[in-house]
């Protein structure tokens, strides 16, 4: 009676410590091949899962088969008197009840029956039940074993080629994590094929670790606590795969040096067992779910697997790891109200302070932290906390806004959305909604100029429902955000290509017009008409590129990405070159800076004012110590209204750079805002001209750079300067710099 009053892991634990002393642990004993020992329920026939499944191996039974009394009966069968059953659990996450309408009655289907909806729990539930062994049951049908569908060997193989495996080793078997590579020995040292298929699943288990994949804790130094939880983790995975596929299983070489570190920790850590088993049991379906997408995808391309090993030789063909989707830096965001904080702190939780929201590190904590996953925080007593999110998306809706499966978010930042009648391309739509307390949000269609300020009707979030739809919003995001970077560098590679067949400009109707000139890199079109200009980062890959045509219009290639990316008057090597760095709009800006500022700073397009702080940042980040300047454009063609200055004042102060706006002659700027806007428009509309704007640059490298250059001696051209030095004084007048 007294295991009755212990807690289910407490007695599990101790039940494996001492199998784990004898040797008869369910992964320390050897399963022979071509049966399945893995205990399932013959009424609902299905196999027994995780710690469950590990539960009833550890009961030593020969029949898998596990039923309720109930379920005994129902088979016309009857538990022995006497028999002690045997405790399994299973949870509960979400459940059905009877949906209501707004005034509280029973919503009725057509048939005047109550409707009811599948509702996810914020607390999941843990049950029990009590089942018995089949061997404890008479008048069940003697067993039927059942054999493997198909060949077990093409099974294992399907399974390992899934990685790249070297056959390097005269007697060691080892998974290698910094080049990404299982190591074995060669198939004809082993005594049969399925031996050296279970040695493989096992390094395959330790393979699935990798932060490209299920992301586990690795690297940790042989005899550590960690090592021997890893350890655990291949040992009852390779025992699960083993297992499905009919090849058996037979202990790990070095098992037996781990059971004191593994007695140890159950001794601690009666839980451990369980997290190891839902890793196991993970581990299992991660490789099962990948052989089936691998096998899928080389059925299609006609490819099939090998009848068996026999038929092919004995060192495999070497493979490419398979490319992986899940970026090592994805997090899964966690629904942790401000009261939980500290609990989930202690489970491992981290803090992203960007989203200001918590987060699971890796695969290991997000299983330790299912709780705070944002599916298991719905409210059970107030229903879906998506409520408000419907009803804005309704809002939406009404002024015309297309909203897919993503938006709205509410996340208290601004948003983009296509409205009915945009172009390709085109987000006419805005918005922003706050999910805290009451939510509230506003949206506006730019193409109709319909607007709508909307409040949830009577409804406030609980503390969870909020960190919910936080944590909700924050996963949805991530999601995007790795789309689009898919999506940006196929696009990449698309302008990559095309650049490849691409001519060097010459000439082109535009770049005259400007009295700037096209240098390396520039590429047009075969009638000099259409200017290229390629997007670079700060590391040199080209993500984008500008098609500028003769009458000033400019576009960007379909689907790249613009952010931080430039281009480099004169090449990329520049950069490193000269001693300061100036960040200009356009390119003939950037062009004819280049030319007055000569070899004392590069110069860069970052294509358009709100480009020019991430520009900006990127280079200080790639050249720290270089003086940035940035020369922004003095838009004054609307009262009230100056994008140019306002986006080149807030690059500057973002990174610590000087900033020069041009200056024209007395009356100029004011009399024409359109044609004296930019440091192009000083040399080619301004009287200032070319020699104007080489005092303006130099007289600003001057000032930025921390050893100004020797003084130059008095030559013929040193009047002329003053008499343009002394015109560009007389324009103060209007306001110009």
């Amino acid at each position: 009676m007294a295991d009755e009053k212990k807690a289910f892991h407490l007695i599990l634990a101790e039940k494996l410590i001492d199998q784990l002393e004898r040797g008869t642990a369910p992964w320390q004993k050897p399963w022979a091949a071509g049966e399945s020992y893995l205990p399932y329920n013959p009424t609902t026939d299905k196999t027994y899962k995780g710690i469950n499944s590990l539960q009833l191996l550890s009961e030593e039974r020969s029949d898998p088969r596990w039923l309720t009394y109930k379920q005994a009966q129902a088979e016309g069968a009857q538990v022995r008197k006497g028999e002690k059953g045997t405790q399994v659990q299973y949870w509960k996450f979400e459940e059905e009840r009877a949906v209501k309408g707004a005034d509280g009655k029973p919503v009725l289907d057509a048939a005047g029956q109550q409707t009811t909806e599948v509702a996810r729990l914020r607390q999941p539930r843990v049950f029990f039940a009590t089942v018995f062994n089949a061997e404890q049951i008479d008048g069940l049908p003697p067993l039927a074993r059942k054999s493997a569908t198909w060949n077990v060997e093409q099974a294992a193989e399907a399974r390992l080629n899934l990685a790249t495996v070297k056959h390097d080793q005269a007697d060691q078997a080892f998974y290698r994590r910094s080049t990404d590579t299982i190591h074995l020995p060669g198939r004809g040292q082993f005594a049969d094929a399925l031996s050296y298929y279970r040695v493989g699943l096992h390094e395959l288990a330790h393979w699935s670790g990798h932060p490209s994949r299920m992301d586990r804790e690795g690297g940790n130094p042989f005899g550590s606590p960690e090592y021997a939880r890893e350890e655990l983790r291949a040992e009852i995975s390779s025992l699960l795969m083993g297992e499905e596929i009919g090849i058996g299983h037979e202990p790990g070489r070095n098992a037996a040096a781990y059971v004191a570190s593994w007695v140890k920790d159950l001794q601690e850590q009666p839980l451990e067992i369980f997290r190891a088993a839902a890793e196991a049991e993970k581990i299992r379906a991660y490789i099962t779910e990948r052989t089936g997408e691998r096998s899928a995808a080389s059925q299609a391309a006609g490819q099939t697997a090998p009848a068996s090993p026999d038929a092919q030789p004995l060192q495999p063909t070497p493979k490419e790891t398979p490319p992986v989707s899940a970026s090592p830096s994805k997090r899964t965001y966690l629904a942790v109200p401000f009261g939980e904080k500290n609990a989930a702190k202690s489970l491992g939780a981290r803090w992203d302070a960007e989203r200001k929201l918590w987060y699971a590190p890796t695969q290991t904590d997000a299983v330790r932290l299912s709780r705070w996953l944002p599916g298991n925080q719905a409210d059970a007593g107030q229903g879906s906390p998506l409520l408000p999110r419907d009803e804005f998306a309704a809002a939406l809706k009404a002024i015309g806004m297309q909203i897919d499966g993503e938006h709205p978010y509410l996340d208290g930042k601004p948003h983009r959305v296509v409205v009915d009648g945009d172009r390709a391309g085109e987000a006419a739509g805005f918005y922003v909604c706050y999910g805290d307390g009451h939510p509230a949000g506003y949206a506006k269609n730019n193409r109709t100029g319909e607007e709508v300020r909307w409040k949830a009707k009577g409804y406030t979030l609980t503390e969870e429902q909020k960190a919910s739809l936080a944590a909700d919003a924050a996963a949805k995001l991530q999601l995007r955000d790795e789309q689009t970077r898919e999506s940006q560098a196929e696009a990449a590679r698309r302008v990559e290509q095309q650049l490849r067949g691409a001519k060097q400009a010459r000439r082109a109707p535009y770049l005259e017009a400007k009295q700037a000139t096209a240098t390396k890199g520039i590429f047009a079109d075969q009638e000099n008409k259409t200017l290229v200009v390629p997007g670079y980062d700060a590391e040199g890959k080209i993500w984008t590129a500008q098609y500028i045509q003769e009458d000033g219009t400019k576009r960007f290639a379909k689907g790249t990405r613009k952010e931080g990316c430039f281009h480099v008057v004169g090449g990329m090597g520049e950069l490193s070159k000269a001693p300061a760095i100036v960040i200009a709009e356009g390119y003939a800006t950037a062009s004819v800076i280049a030319e007055a500022a000569g070899r004392r700073a590069a110069v860069v397009s970052a294509f358009d004012a709100g480009n020019l702080e991430p520009v900006a940042r990127a280079l200080r980040v790639k050249f720290p110590d270089k003086v940035l300047v940035v020369a922004g454009d003095d838009d004054r063609r609307e009262p009230g209204r100056n994008p140019g200055r306002d986006q080149a004042t807030k690059a500057a102060a973002a990174v610590g750079a000087k900033l020069i706006l041009p200056t024209f002659a007395s009356g100029e700027q004011a009399s024409d805002p359109k044609r004296f806007s930019d440091f192009c428009d000083v040399k080619v509309n301004s009287t200032l001209g070319i020699d104007g704007l080489k005092e303006q640059i130099e007289t600003a490298l001057d000032a930025a750079l921390p050893t100004p250059e020797p003084t130059r001696a008095v030559s013929q051209e040193r009047p002329a300067k003053r008499e343009v030095q002394g015109k560009a004084r007389t324009g103060r007048g209007d306001g110009s710099r």
